[in-house]
């Protein structure tokens, strides 16, 4: 009565509930993927050298930044890679490239807290200073200018 059907039940229980995708085709055509990529490295790195212009960003500021504009090209150029060019039907390179991806955006998360806390700090800064001014005994020669005379 089921000597087959009960093997192919045993067999069914036994497979993995999912079947992993070996497909030979990227998961984006590379006609749509790179130029995409390309011009968010465009405007990454049109970023990134308009930090370096900027005399009013202090020194720290513009260095965390520009690491994260160069982190942000390689990965950029990475997810290019891993959604255009590698396929799933060679699992390491395809795990390898996503994984990589996944790794470069903590990176990149990791670093954009540094620039928060730093911004943090020197807002403390400038509002320590702004007391110290706004305590500060005012003098005769400061009251006749603030007074028009």
């Amino acid at each position: 009565m089921g000597g087959r059907g009960g093997r192919e039940r045993d067999a069914a229980r036994d497979r993995p509930s999912f079947m992993p995708v070996t497909s030979p085709i990227p998961l984006l055509h590379p006609a749509l993927g790179l130029p995409i990529a390309a011009v968010v490295l465009l405007v990454i790195a049109a970023h990134t050298l308009a930090l370096q212009r900027d005399p009013d960003i202090p020194p720290v500021r513009r260095r965390i930044r520009t690491a994260n504009g160069v982190l942000m090209m390689f990965t950029t150029a990475l997810l290019a890679y891993a959604i255009s060019v590698v396929t799933p039907a060679t699992p390491s390179a395809f795990a390898l490239a996503w994984l990589a991806v996944v790794g470069l955006l903590a990176i990149i998360i990791t670093v954009a807290l540094l620039d928060a806390a730093h911004t943090l700090r020197l807002h403390a800064q400038a509002r320590r200073e702004l007391r110290r001014e706004a305590t500060r005994p005012i003098s005769k020669e400061d009251r006749r200018e603030g007074s028009g005379h």
